[in-house]
């Protein structure tokens, strides 16, 4: 017969199943549990520099071409500004794209964290794991863009100070991101070539 005939799916021994061992799973949920706490200590650090932009009165933190600056003399170079003496309106625009571009980080640990948390409950190619990996890569190549996006927008306004927001890094960021989509889509296609074999004979 040269016809290929879909039959019910054929069940299989769940040993023969693709499974952690017991020492990977256990350093996953290592690996979890470290980027739970840099997520944690990240959201802390983000929420004290957003209070202290708009509590802080002294003249010893400040902006300029080059990015903050910590002034020990109390003095701060030219070209810069203390946050103190920043008018609010300058303070909300600084704090709105402080949050936009630190929020594809806390995305991406929070994401790292949950992807290790399955690898810790032995799910290696599940739906969840490629979810995360392609949620992961989104957020690296946003993280990547922001920059250069929030850049075009303060310099609309006439707010940008900061002329060295240009990273190599950034591009490296989106190369990832990018083959994390990648990943994920191999990583789908190969579980649908298993799963659409297990119904033939």
């Amino acid at each position: 017969m040269s016809n290929v005939l879909a039959l019910f799916p054929v069940r299989r021994d769940p040993r023969s199943q693709p499974s952690l061992s017991a020492r990977v799973r256990a350093f996953s949920r290592v690996l979890c549990l470290g980027f739970l706490v840099l997520a944690i200590l990240f959201t802390v650090l983000i929420a004290t520099v957003l209070a202290a932009m708009f509590l802080y009165r002294g003249g010893m933190v400040g902006l300029g071409p080059q990015g903050g600056w910590f002034a020990t003399s109390g003095h701060m170079p030219a070209g810069y500004t203390a946050l103190g003496a920043l008018p609010l309106r300058e303070k909300i625009v600084y704090a709105l794209v402080a949050v936009v571009r630190e929020a594809p980080k806390l995305a991406i640990l929070l994401n790292q964290a949950a992807l290790f948390r399955l690898y810790s409950r032995g799910a290696v190619f599940q739906p969840a794991n490629t979810r995360r990996l392609r949620d992961t890569g989104a957020w690296l190549v946003a993280d990547g863009l922001l920059p250069f996006l929030c850049h075009l927008a303060l310099v609309a306004t006439g707010l940008e100070v900061d002329r060295r927001w240009a990273h190599l890094g950034s591009v490296q960021e989106v190369v990832l991101g990018l083959l994390l989509f990648v990943i994920a889509a191999v990583m789908t296609l190969g579980r649908e070539i298993e799963e659409d074999g297990r119904g033939f004979v």
